[in-house]
């Protein structure tokens, strides 16, 4: 988006005063509402176009901002309005004056664990709320979450965020890393407040760590982490945390949403207790832990008041014992220096440090297009959790081609593939009913039809007996053919192998029409048809071949089904990148996510015009199955395109 700053000086009745930021969305004004006399934040939202597809985008973010508009807490920032002046969308919401959680991490490094619990119970609750509204966050991260002046938490972009990863100028762009999403959002699955808590946990590790769970030098690395891999345990990076806390980390951070703690209030719960244990353990074991035949005192139930660490009790006998004793308490009893106990825990290996420049061939079984084929050979990521086996993944092989994915189910053509994908939902008879065989007559043989008639006397003869019945009957009348018009209308249906979508039907130049998704139909002159299926928006432009359709006919055709994918750049070299699928460019910024892309092959292709890559481009024709999720990395060091499967 270009610089608003000089020529906006209102959006709708708010005045701009200042710009406060920019992220991958937009630009974020600080406004001034003179209507209700308050400071406001502006938040626009870039489209990146004006088609079909990108209106229906702003009236889900007007329903959306709406419906989390609606939310009343107060560790939500409050949305106040939608609207749209002059090509812009914006979204005023409560500025809150602050820094958010991200600087806050990144100034002080780990939060002292009862500062991060009190934080995080309080995100919690915010999540708990929106969840039982039946409004899902999909993007928290400490850069979404603005710490207030009376160190509040305020979580942001309820109603905004889904937008950045479900189709944002026809993509869904990835803002920053990635590694705060669930395992079930990384492989595009139907997500439910348990995905947000996910996040959060992810938010918690970093608090008390400093470190990412799910960390990584490029979009590829992260994804397949959060998949595959569980985090490096808390308490390796941060010696104060107690195997109680990492427990219960470990568990929000499970890899299904059903192992996982089920409610914010459940989870934060959990890590109060955790907390509890952890310091009322450490004390208890000062004063039970005192040495050869010291009475151990169980520290579930040891009445020893606690007080600025030292057990109070153990004062009172301490000193007891100096009167009695003068000063010299009998071996073994609580006048020797105390030893700690400890209890011996088997340690997880440490981690095996594999160097960034081997890290994208480590990732999954990736098929690389190239060219020029390389040895087959796998070294996957040093984890104690198998990469998922994906098979035949799509793409030009590397080494021993593996078995390339067949055509979308339904028979659906590839693109310039002559074969038409259709077939007759109902067939009209092409002939009549065949005519049923003629009567045989009963006929004498040959010989006795040669020989001359007998004479006949003249006399009155006999009356002749009574005739019997024919012994085959006589031929029923065929029904006659419906009247077949020379010409009239025929109807096209659709048939999509998964989500159905819509769709935009051609024959040959001419617009047939637009199914909006399953159930619609386009009406079409009978006759002989080059069809041709269209979503810009999915990349789709598939040849359906030629079909001829009979006036009153209704024909059913197969359109292919839709994956996701990812396109990124090993290294993270996106300074004057263009991306390009199928001769349209991607919109940035980059890393970008598509969330739906048609299956089948495209033609992709990475450009750079400015920076360190100037000049360089990488291309190739990559194919892709229908539900699958996938990333689509270049890597500039071999100038190869490596095509991932998630799922």
């Amino acid at each position: 988006m270009n610089d608003e700053t000089s020529v906006v000086r209102t959006i709708g009745r708010y005045h701009v005063l200042d710009e406060l930021g920019r992220g991958g969305m937009g630009i974020v004004y600080r406004g001034f509402d003179p209507v209700i006399g308050r400071t406001i934040a502006l938040k626009t939202i870039g489209f990146g176009s004006d088609d079909d597809e990108a209106r229906k985008l702003r009236e889900r973010l007007r329903r959306e901002a709406s419906a989390a508009g609606t939310l009343t807490h107060q560790n939500i920032v409050t949305i106040y309005d939608v609207l749209e002046d002059g090509g812009i969308t914006a979204v005023a919401m409560e500025l809150v004056e602050g820094q958010t959680l991200a600087a806050l991490v990144s100034q002080q490094g780990p939060l002292p664990l009862d500062r991060a619990i009190e934080i995080f119970e309080q995100i919690c609750s915010a999540l708990d709320y929106a969840g039982s509204k039946g409004i899902v966050h999909r993007d928290i991260k400490p850069a979404n979450i603005v710490m207030s002046p009376d160190g509040r938490p305020k979580v942001m972009d309820f109603g905004i965020a889904r937008m950045a990863v479900s189709g944002l100028t026809q993509t869904g762009t990835i803002l920053g890393s990635p590694s705060y999403m669930s395992p079930e959002q990384v492989r595009g699955l139907t997500l439910d407040p348990r995905s947000d808590l996910f996040s959060a946990a992810a938010v918690f590790y970093e608090m008390i760590t400093g470190e990412r769970a799910f960390g990584g030098d490029d979009v590829a690395t992260t994804m397949y982490r959060i998949v595959n891999e569980p985090p490096r345990g808390v308490e390796q990076l941060n010696s104060t945390i107690n195997s109680a806390v990492a427990g219960v980390l470990q568990r929000a951070l499970a890899k299904s949403p059903s192992d996982r703690y089920q409610t914010g209030a459940e989870l934060a719960g959990e890590l109060k207790r955790a907390l509890g244990a952890s310091i009322s353990g450490g004390f208890v074991g000062m004063v039970a832990g005192a040495g050869p035949g010291a009475v151990t005192v169980p520290k579930a139930r040891s009445p020893i008041l606690l007080y600025g660490g030292v057990g109070l009790g153990a004062l009172v006998i301490a000193i007891i014992g100096l009167f009695v004793f003068g000063g010299q308490p009998p071996s073994g009893t609580v006048g020797e220096a105390p030893q700690q106990q400890s209890t011996a825990v088997e340690a997880d290996p440490p981690p095996v440090s594999v160097p960034p420049a081997a890290m994208p061939e480590t990732l999954l079984p990736a098929v690389v297009a190239t060219t020029t084929p390389a040895a087959p050979s796998y070294s996957g990521p040093m984890s104690t959790v198998p990469p998922p086996n994906v098979g035949a993944t799509p793409g030009r092989a590397s080494g021993a081609s593996p078995a390339r994915p067949g055509p979308p189910r339904g028979g659906i053509s590839p693109i310039n593939d002559r074969s038409p994908a259709v077939r007759p939902e109902i067939e009209p008879p092409s002939t009549l009913p065949p005519q049923p065989a003629a009567p045989v007559e009963a006929r004498a043989p040959a010989a006795q039809r040669a020989a001359p008639p007998e004479t006949v006397v003249e006399r009155e003869p006999p009356a002749p007996p009574k005739a019997a019945p024919p012994a085959v009957t006589a031929p029923v009348p065929a029904p006659s053919a419906p009247a077949v018009p020379a010409s009239g209308e025929a109807v096209i249906l659709v048939d999509f192998d998964g989500q159905p979508y819509a769709v935009t039907l051609f024959s040959g130049d001419s617009r047939l029409g637009r199914i909006e998704g399953a159930g619609g139909t386009v009406n079409v002159e009978a006759g002989a048809l080059r069809l041709r299926a269209v979503n810009e928006a999915m990349f789709l432009n598939a040849d359906l071949g030629s079909v001829s359709v009979r006036p009153g006919e209704r024909r059913t055709i197969s359109l292919p089904g839709s994956s996701s994918a990812v396109f990124s750049v090993k290294g993270e070299d996106y300074t004057g990148l263009r991306i390009l699928i199928d001769g349209r460019q991607v919109s940035g910024p980059y890393p970008a996510q598509i969330a739906r892309i048609a299956a089948g092959p495209h033609r992709v292709v990475y450009r750079w015009t400015s920076g360190r890559a100037a000049g360089r481009e990488i291309a190739d024709t990559i194919t892709v199955s229908a539900g699958g999720h996938f990333i689509i990395r270049a890597v500039l060091d071999n100038d190869q395109l490596v095509v991932q499967q998630l799922r």
